[in-house]
């Protein structure tokens, strides 16, 4: 029998197909990452919960033999995640690759996904569009990354934890002053929200509340303009004033729209423009 890879609601339980309820309920075997989650799912939709075993990141290795076995022998396997589709910033990616090295069937029953459904609100319009699962911690790679995809027309879209969401905007904002920005927040929830703007606009959106929920960010970068110059008389009169270069260099980024990583530099090295 094939896996069963089975996408299951972000948010509002109400969110799942026909076709997915029918899979779970004919299923020998579920694998979820939180039981209680499942249990809460199952039961809503009275389907039995005697047959869940949790999959998850500290003993994946360990019991996928167990499930490659129960496969070969024909039992209805079925994979689902806490929220959206399965593999997507979880542990099923282990079990799927095993299960296709065993040359084991697999069937896709679709579900929502968070960032997908955050790309259809946002507006933004996009040659393309990258997921990065959740963004680096690194604040030189968040750098990296808004400048790479700076002018290509690519939408950047990644999920974040409350309690980082405000230090990344202000790396955004340093970077790319003017980037458009949708916070998506509690997708399908009772408190789902949609803030949008620069990133200035946002973290004064944020820094009026407590930060809850699970949040997913949608960028579209500004086009990269063709002269990267600015007026260095201005450096220099901040300068003479006594103003620190960190600042200085904020202040000629968000006027000028260049990455203020870039005027830090300049200014470090005393470079004359």
């Amino acid at each position: 029998m094939p896996l069963y890879i089975v996408g299951t609601p972000i948010g509002n339980l109400k969110d799942i197909t026909i076709r997915a309820i029918e899979i779970l309920a004919q299923s020998d075997l579920i694998l979820c990452e939180s039981r209680e989650k499942a249990i809460v799912l199952l039961n809503k939709y009275n389907i039995r919960a005697n047959n869940i075993i949790t999959f998850r990141e500290e003993n994946k290795k360990r019991i996928t033999p167990q499930i490659i076995s129960e496969l070969k022998e024909n039992k209805n396997v079925s994979l689902i995640s806490d929220a959206g589709m399965p593999s997507i910033s979880d542990p099923g990616m282990y079990l799927i690759d095993e299960v296709h090295r065993n040359f084991i069937e697999i069937r896709c029953i679709p579900g929502p996904v968070a960032f997908a459904s955050a790309i259809a609100v946002s507006g933004f319009t996009g040659r393309e569009s990258v997921f990065l699962g959740f963004v680096p911690r690194n604040k030189n790679e968040i750098r990296e990354i808004i400048n790479f995809y700076r002018g290509r027309g690519t939408l950047i879209v990644f999920y974040e934890s409350p309690k980082r969401i405000i230090g990344t905007m202000k790396i955004i904002s340093e970077e790319d002053p003017q980037a458009d920005i949708l916070i998506a927040r509690e997708i399908t929830k009772l408190y789902e929200e949609y803030i949008r703007g620069k990133p200035e606009h946002i973290i004064m959106e944020l820094s009026k509340r407590e930060v809850k929920g699970e949040i997913t960010v949608v960028i579209k970068p500004s086009q990269r303009k063709e002269s990267n110059t600015y007026d260095w008389r201005l450096v220099q009169i901040m300068l003479d004033e006594g103003i620190r270069t960190k600042e200085i260099a904020n202040i000629i980024s968000r006027y000028f729209g260049v990455p203020s990583r870039s005027v830090y530099n300049d200014i470090i090295k005393g470079k004359d423009h």
